[in-house]
């Protein structure tokens, strides 16, 4: 058996060397920051030159700097706060509502129907349902822990269909920590944060 040993670390050193180019660390892409505490294998870049956009647009912004971004998808109040606290020192300005896009997302319109003023009480109902709220992509959870408070989603009541979901007012922290529901491209518009996979 011990005659084998030398064999063996042979062995052992040609298969590290095959396997060892392809354990490289990963790293961020350049423009991006990893931040302790939030995710697994992913950074954040944020583009205040892109301005205040819509959601579509935040998306189309990420898409097209980075490949395979997305909108922040955090799981926790606490991974939101961090990146807060990141884009603020970033240069996120804080006298405004504007905040930042978020990836969470109502698939189905509930509108009012037109010379109608207020919902009907089933919509308000569907406006209030959290579950109706998903990641664009992944795993499609809902962001039940990331709501500001018990008033979110659903409480605007008219024919304002707020299918997007945006951390706001920066300047107004921790009390306004978590995610609202917005308008997709309505008058108030947000930052593009762009949530990038490692490589």
């Amino acid at each position: 058996m011990l005659t084998r040993i030398p064999e063996m670390i042979l062995t052992a050193t040609i298969l590290m060397s095959l396997v060892a180019p392809h354990l490289a660390e990963v790293v961020c892409p350049q423009g991006t920051t990893e931040l302790t505490g939030v995710g697994d294998l992913v950074c954040f870049a944020l583009d205040l030159d892109a301005g205040k956009i819509d959601r579509d647009g935040a998306k189309e912004h990420c898409n097209s700097h980075f490949s395979n971004s997305q909108l922040v998808n955090v799981d926790t109040k606490t991974e939101l706060a961090l990146i807060l606290e990141w884009a603020i020192k970033e240069g996120l300005p804080q006298d405004s509502q504007s905040g930042f896009w978020t990836d969470y997302y109502r698939e189905i319109n509930i509108t009012v129907l037109p010379g109608v003023v207020n919902l009907r009480e089933e919509q308000e109902m569907e406006r209030k349902k959290r579950s109706n709220y998903q990641k664009t992509f992944g795993d499609r959870d809902h962001p039940d822990a990331l709501w500001r408070n018990e008033t979110q989603p659903g409480n605007a009541l008219d024919e304002r269909d707020e299918k997007c979901t945006a951390q706001s007012r920066p300047g107004m922290q921790p009390e306004y920590l978590g995610i609202d529901d917005y308008e997709c491209n309505g008058k108030t518009l947000h930052y593009a944060v762009c949530q990038v996979p490692m490589r």
